[in-house]
């Protein structure tokens, strides 16, 4: 009789334990997210252009000397030697962008939650790939790259997004 009580605090013990680690790990995680607000349209390119889709349904300012091509449901940004910035729309049924990326499974390293033009978004990496993620009315728009050397291309493209219903 001793023994099966020793045996049930044991149990009880280590799942107290166990809650404990796992909360703590959710909040050294939640305060390892940064949480604030970008600058937004202080893009001062002087030959920069304005590109508009239509199909996407948004606007953003490229800098000088980039090539854009358009497909169903992606935007392909090219530079003279080739690299890519591409922005993609996804229609979710998810009712807010953190649901949509948990959803992804994936982990996203040096995570930062932010509003670009009033859009809830979050910044990281997913295997050394830079993302922009934006949500909107049920859609999530992807702005990313893999070239390191478009990194700061990629970070003024993002934030000159606005949503053009």
């Amino acid at each position: 009789m001793v023994k099966q009580k020793n045996q049930k605090n044991k149990f009880l013990y280590l799942g107290l334990i166990s809650v404990a680690i796992v909360l703590a790990f959710f909040a050294f995680k939640a305060i390892d997210e940064k949480t604030y607000n970008l600058p937004t349209n202080n893009v001062n390119y002087s030959n920069s252009k304005t590109y508009t889709s239509k199909t996407l349904k948004f606007t953003i300012t490229l800098p000088p000397n980039y090539e854009v091509s358009e497909g169903i449901n992606a935007l392909f940004i090219r530079d003279k030697t080739g690299n890519e910035i591409r922005i993609t729309r996804q229609g979710t049924n998810y009712n807010a962008l953190k649901e949509y990326l948990i959803s992804l499974g994936s982990v996203i390293a040096d995570k930062t939650e932010t509003q670009i033009n009033d859009l809830p978004a979050v910044i990281g990496l997913i295997n050394d790939i830079k993302y922009y993620f934006l949500y909107v009315n049920n859609s999530v728009y992807s702005i990313s790259t893999s070239s390191k050397a478009l990194f700061g291309d990629l970070d003024q493209i993002a934030r000159s997004f606005r949503y053009t219903p």
